[in-house]
């Protein structure tokens, strides 16, 4: 149904489209009212009288119906399934290592002796200082990190076919006659 006239091309060009059968149907009322077939020059909507999309309505040739057929297709899918997650945790450990090293020193020692020479030498009463370095070696610890190893992670995609083993039941009966005879039933 086709409200505004202006949109009645655009309906009949969506029909024909889809190649639509006209199916003849007996009944009263359709009898009662004019048909294309009956009246010539009739056109359900007014200005479209002997349109394509009325030709392309009709059947070519006689009267056909026509009967979709439907299929089923079965179709086995898959799922994913998931089977628990794979961590890799990079921790550090701590071990006490040991190195001996040979360290030099330096101290200065001041000790008092009493001269051999009683003379008193030139330059005797006058201030003077005599410095003398001390030197010591102390331990330096130098520390330097590379890479010794490395962990690679990744998945690998694996295909496989599964064989379904399972057990079913079932009932059996056996039939001992009253002289203690097994008969089949």
């Amino acid at each position: 149904m086709v409200e505004d006239e202006t949109r009645i091309h655009q309906a009949i060009t969506l029909l024909t489209s889809h190649h639509p059968i006209e199916m003849e149907e007996q009944t009263e009322e359709l009898n009662a009212e004019p048909s294309p077939e009956t009246v010539p020059g009739y056109s359900p909507h007014p200005g479209l009288a002997g349109s394509t999309a009325e030709r392309a309505a009709e059947p070519s040739s006689g009267t056909e119906e026509v009967i979709p057929l439907a299929e089923e297709n079965l179709e086995v899918g898959k799922r994913t399934v998931d089977r628990g997650t794979t961590r890799v945790r990079r921790y550090v450990v701590e071990r006490p290592v040991e190195r001996d090293v040979v360290l030099h020193g330096q101290r200065v020692t001041i000790e008092r002796r009493r001269p051999v020479e009683t003379s008193v030498p030139g330059h005797a009463f006058e201030e003077r200082t005599v410095e003398v370095r001390e030197t010591e070696e102390v331990p330096v610890v130098e520390k330097t990190a590379r890479v010794v190893e490395e962990v690679g992670i990744r998945k690998e995609e694996t295909e496989r076919t599964e064989k379904v083993h399972d057990t079913v039941r079932r009932e059996e009966v056996e039939v001992i006659d009253n002289k203690g005879r097994q008969t089949s039933p």
